[in-house]
């Protein structure tokens, strides 16, 4: 799995793919959250890369 995680004005994103380009998401959040996106993210990213 290819990709990159960033934030900048408080905005975070995660964009990742598979080397073949058959699996691919992308996750924007914006500053309007009531807790860190991160952990739920991440269980995003498990489940679509890892099943």
């Amino acid at each position: 799995m290819y990709g990159n995680d960033g934030d900048a004005l408080e905005y975070q994103s995660w964009a990742y793919t598979t080397a073949d380009g058959r699996r691919q998401v992308a996750v924007g959040v914006t500053p309007e959250r009531p807790a860190d996106p991160v952990d739920a993210a991440h269980a995003l990213l498990d489940v679509a890369f890892c099943g």
